[in-house]
């Protein structure tokens, strides 16, 4: 049972490793093309890519290991012939090895970004002054963000409502409340742990697009009660101001020159659907195809 369970863990890590490194792999070939789209559903499908790798190898591993689900061909070790799943007393140490580098992974980020973004949360939310749509905080300093992952919040303090015009305050807030309406904070939380076991410098490039596709989003549903010129136009004045986002939180500023480009194109056709069923069929196939080949291949191996 202790082998049945480490190689199972060895399989679920190796796999999700593994296709998260043809993500890393492919994403700068697939990147013009969410670019080019609407962010709202570009920031959405590029979610759906990152998670694919933890999804695909949790199906992977479920129907290698359950023989209802595992399309493999009946065979024998020492003349029982049973449905089995693969067993190895060599996995535990892989399986720990893989283990303990996306804990680690996960326990970075957690010290880094998620445990000071909670402390700050708390911290603003007891000192702010509640206001309608927002928490207005006693500081000189410019800025507005969100906050806050399954009960998020928009912060402004008075520095930013000093230095703005009443319309770019409107727009502001409608930005941020934007965040708050498509749980961008939780979209942020969930890309960083879907892209664990990539390395640093291939993790970077996937979560700051996801980030600027976020505020592009935003940015577009700020414009659909504005003239998308206001909006752009708040963008660089707010740029200006200089503004700098928390740690796990979604600012308004930040991205200034891809943002403003975005909202002054003309609005385009959302990605094509093939490119949104494109990974669920390669997912589907692989699961069909891969299960045989990846049982024997463990069996093998000693």
């Amino acid at each position: 049972m202790t082998e049945t369970f480490t190689t199972a863990v060895f399989a679920w890590l190796s796999v999700w490793l593994v296709l998260a490194l043809l993500l890393g792999v492919s994403w700068p070939l697939m990147r013009a093309g969410f670019t080019r789209s609407d962010p709202r559903r570009a920031s959405a499908l590029l979610l759906t890519w990152m998670g694919l790798p933890l999804f695909g190898s949790t199906v992977l591993t479920t129907m290698l290991y359950l023989p209802d689900l595992r399309p493999v061909v009946d065979h024998c070790h020492a003349g029982a012939c049973v449905a089995h799943g693969p067993s190895r007393g060599w996995s535990a140490w892989p399986a720990a090895l893989l283990l303990t580098l996306i804990g680690v992974a996960g326990l970075r980020f957690a010290w880094r970004h998620y445990l000071p973004a909670l402390r700050l949360l708390r911290t603003l939310s007891r000192l702010g002054e509640a206001r309608p749509g927002f928490t207005l905080l006693h500081d000189d300093s410019p800025a507005a963000f969100a906050l806050g992952w399954l009960q998020p919040r928009v912060f402004v303090t008075r520095g930013l409502l000093n230095a703005c015009s009443t319309a770019e305050v409107a727009i502001i807030l409608r930005h941020e409340q934007a965040h708050l309406q498509r749980r961008d904070n939780l979209r942020l939380l969930l890309a960083n742990l879907f892209t664990l076991p990539l390395p640093r410098r291939w993790r970077q490039p996937l979560l700051r697009d996801h980030r600027l596709f976020c505020e592009q989003a935003c940015d577009w549903m700020a414009a659909d009660g504005a003239d998308r010129a206001a909006v752009a136009e708040t963008v660089l004045s707010v740029a200006r101001l200089q503004m700098t986002a928390p740690s796990g939180g979604a600012a308004f500023a930040g991205h200034t020159e891809q943002r403003v480009r975005s909202l002054l194109r003309d609005r385009v056709e959302p990605p094509a659907l093939s490119l949104t069923v494109a990974p669920v069929l390669a997912l589907a196939l692989l699961a069909t195809q891969a299960i045989g080949p990846m049982h024997h291949f463990l069996e093998l191996l000693r």
